[in-house]
């Protein structure tokens, strides 16, 4: 994140870590690895515990307060962000339930 041309503190996972402390907030990090092995780019993904008649149904994606912006972080601004929206679809199969 710190060598990444979108350095704004919102993906930083101390931060992410604050805003997203309450019990029914996670969050977890898609990342796309280059073929050496290192990160190439990373998007952070905020998900909030959706209730049902105050049970904790299921894990949903949730735009958290005091993070105005999220995106696809990476060294290389002109890195291709299609294999990130590809995938977007298929995220809330990745969540643990």
């Amino acid at each position: 994140m710190a060598a990444s041309s979108q350095r704004i503190v919102y993906g930083y996972a101390w931060y992410l870590d604050t805003v997203l402390s309450a019990p029914m907030w996670k969050w977890m990090g898609l990342v796309m690895i280059a073929e050496t092995g290192s990160y190439q780019a990373v998007v952070p993904i905020p998900l909030r515990r959706k209730q049902v008649m105050g049970l904790p149904y299921e894990w949903v994606v949730h735009q958290p307060f005091f993070c105005q912006i999220l995106a696809v972080f990476s060294r290389d601004p002109a890195l291709d962000l299609a294999p990130f929206f590809s995938i977007s679809s298929a995220v809330s199969g990745m969540v643990q339930r």
